[in-house]
């Protein structure tokens, strides 16, 4: 009877024990995959409005493109904080403490998603989003380097082994595809190299303003949990913000300094097409949805890290 007192006891002790080492990975893992749906959500019905443009007869100026996505990528998070939360906390959002760095990783991400875009003119649309899909090993390489983390080497040659198979697939796209050129593929290896390099760029960032934010809760909150993550983060609405921002300027500058936005405007209004504003409406409709996704994807990499994002982006 003691024995099986004494075992009883062990065996509930276990449990207690077993309930107690899996809470915090359930509670991460909530998150984690609340932030994954809002990206699968918003990146499927944004991807239906970008592959419509694009495959709209005549459609080839994607820096005008991206500068209207990027501009309404500042202006969502800037309007919204100003309609909740009040002018004062819309002005923080504009002088970030890193807004240098955060800056820089705008100018990168410009021209990672203007060459992402300028390859979806070159070749296949889809066969791009596979290549985009492959981003995964450059972003764990270039996490390692910047020493935001460092992945399980098991992790990387997982990632290595998925990223060979969507390329593996997409150059066997060139068989099917209307159009598949070699300058397409240049372009689309370029947006994965200064891609991944952003992505680990906006985990270190995202991760120091977070730290630095954690300290001084803790002297006023000394018994919060550290798995309790932040329901919201004003770190993330300031990089929105701000990297859209200068990325948008970049855009269009570009734009305007290449002819690409008077070819634009002469396009849109040919007399088959229905003016700007309505040439630029699905861009618009798109960049709303995508928004949500890439708000997403900044949690995830402020709470979690840059590999876990560019994993959701490829689902």
């Amino acid at each position: 009877a003691d024995t099986c007192r004494l075992k009883c006891r062990a065996d509930r002790c276990t449990g207690m024990a077993i309930h107690s080492a899996l809470q915090p990975q359930t509670k991460r893992a909530r998150p984690l995959a609340v932030y994954a749906l809002q990206v699968l959500i918003s990146h499927t019905f944004s991807a239906l409005a970008t592959e419509f443009v694009f495959t709209s007869q005549g459609f080839a100026f994607p820096a005008v493109f991206g500068a209207v996505e990027f501009a309404c990528f500042a202006l969502l998070p800037l309007l919204g904080t100003l309609l909740l939360r009040g002018p004062r906390e819309a002005r923080r959002l504009l002088a970030p403490r890193q807004a240098g760095r955060i800056s820089l990783c705008g100018i990168c991400l410009a021209v990672s998603h203007g060459a992402g875009l300028a390859a979806c003119t070159r070749i296949n649309y889809t066969t791009a989003m596979l290549f985009g899909a492959a981003r995964l090993p450059s972003v764990m390489l270039a996490s390692s380097l910047l020493g935001a983390s460092s992945p399980p080497r098991a992790a990387q040659q997982a990632a290595v082994c998925v990223a060979a198979g969507l390329c593996t697939f997409g150059f066997a796209e060139h068989k099917e595809s209307p159009h598949f050129s070699s300058a397409g593929l240049a372009l689309v290896a370029a947006n994965l190299i200064l891609g991944a390099w952003t992505f680990s760029l906006q985990q270190q960032l995202l991760k120091r303003a977070a730290a630095g934010a954690a300290k001084v809760a803790s002297a006023y909150q000394p018994s919060r949990e550290e798995n309790d993550a932040p329901a919201s983060s004003p770190h993330v609405e300031q990089m929105m913000v701000v990297q859209y921002t200068a990325g948008a300027a970049v855009l269009l500058c570009y734009a305007a300094g290449s002819g690409e936005f008077q070819a634009f405007l002469h396009w849109s209004r040919l007399p088959a097409r229905s003016g700007p504003l309505q040439e630029i409406a699905p861009v618009v409709c798109g960049a709303v949805l995508t928004a949500c996704g890439v708000r997403a994807l900044l949690c995830v990499s402020e709470q979690f890290d840059a590999a876990r994002a560019s994993t959701i982006t490829s689902l």
